[in-house]
């Protein structure tokens, strides 16, 4: 017996020393029951470890950040950005977060995250929009809600596009065009912005998020040739539905009335043509959020993915 123990610990510690670890920053939102994660099968599958803090330990170190390194901050960001950063306590509290987090993920060693958002952070302190977005922007994988899948599959994109990725809300299907409007609520990086809806800022101003608001990133996403994807699970096993799609643009005339048809014009848009075939997708799709990767190469990249890691791709 001590043998056999002796053997599966000099194993595990083995093992812990090749795994990737995901930080979660709180619990569940919204009760997304689709995103939670098993972490033996996370470790079999993926080899991925799951770690976990307090939000109090992140509210904490944002408020600690010196006022020098979040003028530093500031000017480094400044050039992704149309406009000026908008100056004051709410602007500060938002690149005070994104600050906070890239100092916890780099002391915990986190190749990615995921964060709970609202309720309590959202209330507390800050919404998570414009952090989400900058750490999108810096290319680290990332979700809110603690939707773990979702943030697998930010990390996978990521890891694989040569530009940052894209996740909001599946809103707004034509099934006749084909047509997918992506509205997330504020957070998108800002490098995606396109000529005709360059990076700017907004407020959070939903009171189901928070009451203690916070900026957002403003744009429409350029265009450009791609993939919709969303890693899920299927009575506990792992499946992923993946289709090309293009990025499009609205002639310049319509894009005021096009933002306006979701009643929340200011969060980031990308307007999207899925090929394949609608009703396929609508069926297969298991979150609210639809994964927006650039470059053409991730359908057969992500098909790749699926038959090392044994997750059934579902390809339209």
């Amino acid at each position: 017996v001590q043998s056999i123990r002796a053997y599966c610990r000099g194993s595990m510690e083995k093992n812990l020393l090749n795994l990737s670890t995901i930080g979660a920053f709180g619990g569940r939102g919204m009760g997304q029951t689709c995103g939670v994660a098993d972490p033996s099968q996370w470790m079999r599958m993926f080899g991925i470890d799951i770690d976990s803090r307090d939000t109090t330990e992140l509210m904490e170190t944002a408020r600690s950040i010196r006022t020098q390194d979040l003028q530093r901050a500031r000017a480094r960001l400044q050039p992704l950005f149309s406009q000026p950063i908008p100056s004051g306590d709410l602007a500060d509290r938002s690149i005070r977060l994104y600050l906070a987090l890239k100092k916890i993920l780099a002391r915990e060693s986190w190749d990615f995250y995921t964060i709970q958002s609202f309720p309590g952070l959202g209330d507390a302190y800050t919404a998570t929009c414009f952090a989400q977005s900058l750490m999108l922007n810096d290319r680290i994988g990332t979700s809110t809600l603690s939707d773990f899948n979702t943030a697998l599959t930010v990390k996978l994109l990521t890891d694989l596009s040569p530009e940052p990725v894209y996740y909001g809300d599946l809103q707004h299907i034509d099934k006749a065009k084909r047509e997918i409007k992506i509205i997330g609520d504020g957070a998108c990086p800002p490098a995606l912005g396109s000529q005709l809806g360059p990076a700017k800022f907004a407020e959070h101003g939903i009171p189901t998020e928070g009451d203690a608001g916070g900026i957002s990133v403003d744009l429409v996403c350029k265009p450009g040739e791609g993939v919709l994807a969303r890693l899920g699970r299927s009575a506990g096993h792992f499946e992923m539905v993946i289709t090309r799609c293009s990025i499009v643009t609205p002639p310049a005339d319509t894009l005021k009335q096009r933002r306006l048809e979701c009643g929340i014009p200011f969060w980031p848009h990308a307007f999207v043509t899925a090929h394949c075939d609608m009703d396929a997708l609508v069926e297969a799709w298991s979150n609210e959020y639809a994964f927006l990767g650039y470059g053409a190469h991730l359908y057969d990249d992500l098909i790749a993915f699926c038959q090392q890691t044994g997750v059934r791709p579902i390809a339209l």
